[in-house]
């Protein structure tokens, strides 16, 4: 989806995240930017579209 996180699933991983966000500001800006796109695309609205489909559904 452009923004390119990885998800870590141990401490090294983790602190060579940390490590290039906080060295490799132009990425971090990068990746920011991609996220704040897909958010307004609606990419990341997946729980409050299941939220609204259930309150409908247990409405009526």
């Amino acid at each position: 989806m452009g923004d390119g996180t990885l998800k870590c699933t141990d401490v090294p991983h983790t602190l060579q995240m940390v490590d290039m966000f906080m060295n490799e500001k132009e990425m971090f800006i990068d990746m920011c930017g991609q996220i704040k796109i897909n958010k307004k695309a609606g990419l990341y609205d997946g729980a409050y579209k299941a939220v609204e489909l259930a309150m409908k559904n247990k409405k009526g």
